[in-house]
């Protein structure tokens, strides 16, 4: 490239002297250089093939070097895809596949989130291995079990008998069999009266939505599920929860998704009266809707409702011989599981004990486990033999047994046992949990034995249970729970020691007691003492109990300044018939403790505010002029005549325009208002004022429950009839006359 670079630059140099020179030298230079110049050319056109030779061997060389470069990046591309980035995409497809996986949990558990998987394992772990074995042998079970339309199979019987140990058979046996078939479905559910959530005929719908929303491998949740959450969400979930018509148009579209489905309801009579109706017109809808695919396994005792609704159709009455081989087996594995017991019992005690509980238990295992708790407490063979002989047949009468046993045992037994009893009953009060360690700190708060530094309280979870024998027993549900053995153990309390209500007042007085304790509590009993309102409430918010009346006055503080127990209470007020007469006297009761007293008819709390000199006299007037009605109303006299002596008009009525006169509020329940509506007479009332829409008192008091004593003092004081008399003389003439049973 050099040579023709030089090369040119001579011929151009030439060419320049050529030019310079004059026009005859040009002419004749031209003429004799004419071949030199010639080759000059030629060498030029040789140079400049050489340098575009180099330059194509040049730009070979450049592009080996770019293809050898490229072919490096090529291969570190490859290695980085297989070693980094088809790794990473792995990780992220499983990453994806969690968060499908985590919003499929998140979908089931707003459906439902009772533990009902907790619910069957606990059932199952109580049940004897090798029992219950009979009912899947049962001929009208495999008929049912083989049929080809759907159908309903109800198993019923006497209380104890083990309807839900054999509920949880017949799960067991269908999880086995079609363990392997996707296209089954499977759920079922435990009633339990004494939660909430077990006997609220909506959660039972929807636990039954959630289970039968999950494919049988486990994958992922049904379609339609996922739909209705995704129109929920969008909805920005304005309902909490699915509504009845939602979740039983979703059971229908889930049961018709698989081939065949199988539903288990244990405890059908411990779902919730008022609602079951609703729940058992669901189930024939299901049945009717899907007339080849859907089998109903129900348990229950033997209720007028359910009897009516299911006796026609195909059921199993659980009789005693049926649980007999049951019984016998349950016996010999608690003899010898039993250490003293299992090698020294002759055989004729040993027959003796199996004869005897066959003949008494009458296919009751309830009974059984309560007998055979008693028995192993014995040492002495002639010892067994007399207590085979007087243990009762009855199971209420085995319970009356055991309850004396407890209440005979020396020191605290009977006590602590009690305070047990009455705290369990009431343990599925609310969602905060009423662990076995709080039972116990509570209990021995209430004793005075409580150590706020100890780790453990003196009264233990195994004292506990020692103490009620086998009345009582710990349930995983997920977590730990006291509960009581048997729904006829409650049964038992209510009707011969502690009914629902005063058991509901022992706690609240005692988690009241707690929270104004000068010792330091453990988190747990806080959580569950600040939750006391709630148990007064299931009481019927009893006033009158002077173990909780002491405390009302430092839960309700001031008329209208709320104390630290109080915004709780009002929370949990603020819905139903409380909420709606707030709103008619137009008052905030989160703000006013004086409302939420005058409501319930709490008089010693407002007595003291009257006067102990801490309110104003036009406090002291506002107050009584405003809630004169609302005491009238819900016949509180205490505090009606406290009002009425503060200066309140007695005829003049407050809140909605729709809200009568105090004396017109008073004479429409009846005879129960009497006291009030001789006191409002007293102190001025008019008999005979009228209002636009409701007449006199006169006229309220013909619409009451024998209204006659109320109609005789208002005449008695000059009461008559409104305006409309036509159709009211009649009925006053009917109240005179004695003839109240035509009203």
């Amino acid at each position: 490239m050099v040579a023709l670079f030089a090369r040119t630059l001579s011929f151009l140099a030439q060419c320049v002297i050529c030019l310079e020179s004059s026009i005859p030298k040009q002419m004749i230079r031209a003429a004799f250089d004419t071949r030199k110049l010639a080759d000059q050319l030629s060498a030029i056109d040789d140079l400049e093939r050489r340098v575009d030779l180099a330059a194509g061997v040049c730009d070979w060389q450049l592009n080996d070097e770019s293809r050898q470069e490229s072919r490096s990046r090529y291969h570190d591309l490859c290695w980085f895809l297989d070693n980094k980035l088809l790794w990473q995409g792995g990780l992220l497809q499983a990453m994806w596949v969690q968060s499908a996986r985590e919003r499929d949990v998140k979908v089931l558990q707003w459906i439902s989130d009772v533990s009902y998987e907790s619910d069957l394992n606990n059932v199952r772990e109580g049940r004897v291995p090798g029992t219950c074995q009979w009912l899947l042998e049962h001929p009208t079970y495999e008929e049912w079990l083989d049929q080809a339309d759907s159908g309903i199979l109800w198993l019923h019987g006497i209380p104890g008998a083990g309807k839900t140990n054999l509920s949880s058979k017949v799960v067991d046996s269908l999880q086995h069999y079609f363990r392997w078939r996707d296209d089954v479905g499977l759920a079922y559910f435990f009633c339990d009266r004494n939660r909430p959530s077990h006997q609220d005929p909506q959660s039972i719908m929807c636990s039954l939505v959630r289970q039968l929303s999950v494919a049988r491998n486990h994958e992922k949740i049904m379609t339609c599920t996922a739909e209705m959450y995704a129109k929920k969400e969008l909805a920005e979930f304005a309902s909490d929860r699915l509504f009845w018509d939602e979740a039983l148009s979703l059971l229908l579209q889930l049961v018709s998704a698989y081939r065949q489905t199988y539903i288990v309801l244990d405890g059908l009579d411990e779902c919730d009266k008022d609602g079951r109706m609703r729940l058992l017109d669901a189930i024939d809808e299901l049945v009717r809707r899907n007339p080849h695919s859907l089998k109903l396994f129900i348990a229950s005792r033997e209720d007028d409702d359910i009897k009516d609704r299911y006796s026609s159709s195909s059921n199993l009455r659980i009789a005693a011989h049926n649980n007999q081989e049951d019984i016998e087996r349950f016996v010999v594995s608690k003899i010898e599981a039993h250490k003293r017991f299992s090698g020294s019992l002759s055989s004729g005690v040993r027959g003796e004990i199996l004869s005897t509980f066959a003949r008494k238990s009458q296919g009751m295992f309830m009974w059984a486990k309560l007998m055979i708790d008693g028995l192993l407490k014995l040492k002495l063979e002639r010892d067994i033999l007399q207590y085979l002989k007087d243990i009762p047949r009855d199971l209420s009468a085995a319970y009356n047994t055991v309850y004396r046993i407890i209440q005979e045992r020396e020191g605290s037994a009977g006590e602590v046992a009690d305070r047990a009893f009455q705290l369990i009953m009431c343990s599925g009060r609310s969602s905060v949990p009423s662990t076995p360690e709080t039972i116990a700190r509570m209990i021995s708060l209430d004793m005075d034995m409580y150590d706020p530094d100890a780790y453990e309280s003196e009264v233990t979870v195994d004292y506990i249970l020692d103490v009620c024998h086998n009345l009582v027993e710990i349930a995983e549900t997920p977590s730990p729970v006291f509960r009581l053995a048997h729904l006829s153990v409650q049964e038992y309390f209510e009707t011969n020691h502690w009914t629902q209500a005063q058991a509901h007042l022992f706690t609240a007085r005692l988690c009241l007691k707690s929270l104004f304790s000068q010792k330091k509590l453990h988190p747990g009993m806080i959580l569950y003492a600040s939750r006391w309102y709630e148990d007064w409430g299931y009481s019927g918010y009893d006033v009158k109990d002077e173990g909780l009346r002491k405390y009302f006055p430092r839960v309700f503080a001031d008329p209208f300044v709320p104390g630290r127990l109080y915004p709780l209470l009002a929370t949990w007020l603020g819905s139903g018939d409380f909420a709606s007469t707030a709103k008619l006297y137009c008052i905030n009761p989160q703000q006013a403790p004086i409302f939420t007293c005058c409501f319930f008819g709490i008089a010693d709390v407002v007595q003291v505010w009257f006067r102990s000199g801490r309110l104003r006299d036009t406090d002291k007037r506002w107050i009584a002029n405003n809630l004169l009605t609302l005491v009238a109303d819900r016949n509180h006299v205490d505090i009606c005549k406290l009002f009425l002596e503060s200066g309140a008009d007695p005829n003049k009525g407050y809140g909605s325009i729709y809200t009568r006169p105090p004396l017109h509020l008073a004479a429409r329940p009846g005879a129960s208002h009497l006291e009030v509506v001789r006191l409002l007479l007293q102190h001025g009332a008019l008999p005979n004022l009228e209002t636009a829409y409701f007449g006199t008192a006169l006229d309220d008091a013909l619409e009451g429950e024998e209204p006659l004593q109320v109609v005789q003092i208002l005449e008695r004081y000059g009461a008559t009839l409104g305006e409309d008399r036509r159709r009211r003389r009649a009925l006053l003439e009917m109240v005179r006359s004695g003839q109240t049973h035509r009203l």
